[in-house]
């Protein structure tokens, strides 16, 4: 999520906070407690450094590869579960290839 794209009331019980011209973040989206985390836009975003910050039970990697494999098997050693990107993916390939093949 963008910065922008935060309203201007404050959201996710405190992690983020407008004020005039700035955004504050109190923690990173990331590692906000939450039961599904779904890194969608940036690739390798989850790494060794920020793995053991995670607090979320399953993760969807819905961008190409935004766990490394550092962090990868310290977030599988954790309890997280993760699921690929090339399963929660297939669903937008199917409808590329239709927009596609009935070019749209």
């Amino acid at each position: 999520m963008d910065d922008g794209q935060v309203p201007d009331v404050q959201r996710f019980k405190g992690a983020a906070q407008r004020r005039p011209g700035t955004l504050q973040r109190r923690r990173p989206l990331l590692e906000l407690k939450c039961d599904v985390l779904v890194p969608a836009a940036i690739h390798s975003v989850i790494t060794e450094e920020n793995a053991n910050q995670i607090k979320a039970r399953l993760a969807l990697e819905a961008t190409k590869r935004p766990i490394t494999p550092e962090a990868d098997r310290i977030l599988s050693a954790g309890g997280v579960t993760i699921l690929r990107d090339i399963l929660v993916n297939a669903g937008g390939v199917v409808m590329r290839y239709f927009e596609r093949s009935q070019n749209l």
